[in-house]
């Protein structure tokens, strides 16, 4: 029987895109599609996979099958498509319980295809562990490496076309043979995946050290979130650059403005990956000087109720410091991505403007509305119906209920302890970033986070999020700025839109909402 006739059902989760795709249209769904298919196949490559059995056994071997798309309107990841991956890994049958954990499913939802890999699984645990040790060794260059291809592919998607067309200008056409090149690039880059893997071993290794040391499995866990604290939070690129224009002044800020509108980071966007969100070069310049306002985020030192012990555990030290360095080198492949992401939102409006033009589609924003091969063929000529790729049929949501809110009087609720720390303040409930809201000093509530709302987040004097966990964006970056957080907060973002002020406690995971007056 062939293979692809036993592949499962799909079980949809939307938990994986919560935090940075949350709304997301059918386009930037299928893009991420494209994007997690790639990263599958460089992971069954980095993980050992042998050749022959991921040919036969892929989840991903299919090209019809979608592994991220629209359910009940929100974006949700294939879990049997996942699962179906994890039980192709060396270790998925000699070593089950360890394989689960490290990629994050259930041990029960490992089946391996079959059972003849058993010796060989070890064999190619043992050769991947020492693959990610190797890789250490070169990971600073390897990340620079990385990060000129994306520069220059990005850079390259938007030059003028032949004979100087400005890219504003560019054939439809043309745009889809840039976004071809750009998805070469993330199909081949290795890198990232290497690092996931690497930061996520680290993480098991530490909560596995504090575990041995009498931790009870949630005490672990965050304590190993804190740990990895204190490795730096980069301004990403095109902040960097606005800062320069902020600086300066008269006709050389004017200069500075317009090379930064004309360049990839004037394509940049609140909401990073969602190529339908409006890029910054849209926005006015006092706009535009409001995000460069913040300063660089603090070195802030982690710090823990178990710090002492620390100091006195030499093996307990160095594995949290080799996980602060992969948590901060997570981050900074989070802005090469959102780099790539940039260059394929200037692609996908050149493309609906010239679109528009030739009359195939009535609206720009109708793009949005087609899966990647469909926009593809539309700008190569081919006719295309425009509907939405979406699953009809309901299915279960990962979106947090609502919490019970009293109507009057103080409410008190819990989430995840993610940032120690104390602070009140008035209530800013955020549903999009802008730097128009003004947090200064205030308890930000949302809910998500993700590099985009580093601004508020650098201003405000608290954060509370109603999704998320301790290695969640916002707890990570939170840890970073010393800011009090609490995270995972079910039916905060209701709650705080009836609230005047709230007092946060980020070592005890409570928010405290008081109700407006009158």
């Amino acid at each position: 029987m062939d293979a692809a006739s036993d592949m499962p059902a799909g079980r949809w989760d939307h938990g994986p895109f919560e935090e940075s795709l949350h709304d997301a249209g059918v386009l930037t769904t299928s893009v991420v599609d494209r994007g997690v298919r790639a990263s599958w196949e460089q992971l069954a490559a980095i993980g050992g996979v042998p050749k022959r059995r991921w040919r036969r056994f892929s989840p991903v071997r299919d090209e019809r099958r979608v592994v991220v798309m629209l359910v009940d309107g929100q974006p949700a990841l294939d879990l049997a498509a996942w699962e179906q991956l994890v039980s192709l890994m060396p270790g998925a049958v000699a070593l089950p319980t360890r394989t689960a954990a490290e990629f994050g499913v259930a041990r029960e939802a490992i089946r391996p295809p079959d059972r003849r890999f058993r010796l060989l699984d070890l064999r190619r645990v043992r050769q991947r562990r020492r693959r990610l040790r190797r890789a250490m060794r070169t990971l600073d260059a390897d990340h620079a490496l990385h990060r000129a291809r994306v520069d220059e592919a990005t850079a390259a998607a938007i030059e003028p076309g032949d004979e100087g067309v400005a890219f504003e200008q560019l054939p439809a056409y043309a745009c889809a043979a840039r976004i071809e090149d750009l998805f070469r690039i993330v199909a081949s880059e290795r890198f990232p995946v290497a690092v996931d893997m690497l930061s996520i071993d680290a993480t098991m290794r530490l909560v596995q050290l504090l575990r041995q040391r009498g931790r009870e499995p949630g005490a672990a866990l965050l304590e190993a979130a804190a740990l990895q604290s204190g490795g730096g939070v980069a301004v990403a690129p095109h902040l960097e650059s606005l800062a320069r224009a902020r600086m300066a002044d008269g006709d050389e800020r004017t200069r500075l403005l317009a090379a930064w509108r004309g360049g990839i980071d004037g394509w940049f966007a609140m909401r990073e990956l969602l190529l339908e969100a409006p890029p910054l070069r849209d926005w006015s310049d006092d706009q535009l000087l409001v995000l460069a306002a913040s300063p660089p985020p603090p070195q802030v030192p982690s710090t823990t109720s178990e710090s002492q012990e620390q100091d006195d555990d030499p093996v307990l030290t160095a594995a949290a410091e080799h996980a602060r360095t992969l948590v901060a080198m997570r981050e900074a492949v989070a802005r090469d991505r959102a780099r790539i992401h940039a260059a394929l939102r200037a692609l996908v409006q050149t493309m609906a403007r010239s679109l528009v033009a030739d009359g195939r589609i009535e609206s720009p924003n109708q793009v949005h509305e087609l899966s990647l091969v469909d926009a593809l063929r539309l700008a190569r000529g081919v006719d295309v119906q425009v509907q939405p790729l979406a699953l009809e049929a309901p299915a279960a949501s990962a979106d947090m209920p609502s919490g019970s809110v009293v109507a009057l009087g103080t409410v008190e609720l819990r989430g995840i302890p993610a940032s120690s720390g104390h602070a009140s303040g008035r209530v800013v409930v955020v549903d999009e970033p802008s730097p128009d809201v003004d947090v200064d000093g205030c308890v930000l509530v949302c809910r998500v986070t993700d590099p985009a709302w580093m601004p508020l987040m650098q201003r405000c004097a608290a954060l509370v999020t109603e999704r998320g966990g301790p290695l969640s964006h916002a707890a990570i970056v939170a840890r970073e700025l010393g800011l009090p957080t609490v995270v995972g907060v079910r039916g905060v973002v209701d709650a705080a839109r009836r609230a005047e002020s709230a007092r946060v406690d980020g070592a005890a995971g409570l928010v405290t909402l008081a109700p407006r007056r009158g």
